[in-house]
């Protein structure tokens, strides 16, 4: 399977995002907030894509592997 590129969109988008400490056409690196933030409500039982969302990051752009890929 290929891996899903960002476009500059996405990527300008995703930049913007206080959550996102860095990012390109292949790769999304998290800020350690971002990281402690997602699991301690992936632990009391929100899903990933509300948890996402919540953090103003569209799980479409992130794609259903790379967004299993945080669980």
């Amino acid at each position: 399977m290929g891996t899903n590129h960002f476009t500059e969109e996405q990527q300008s988008e995703l930049r913007s995002n206080s959550y996102v400490q860095k990012i390109s056409a292949t790769t999304i690196t998290y800020t350690k907030e971002f990281k402690e933030r997602f699991e301690k409500e992936y632990r009391a039982g929100k899903f990933p894509t509300q948890i996402l969302m919540d953090m103003g990051i569209d799980p479409r752009i992130l794609g259903k592997r790379r967004k299993d890929g945080l669980v």
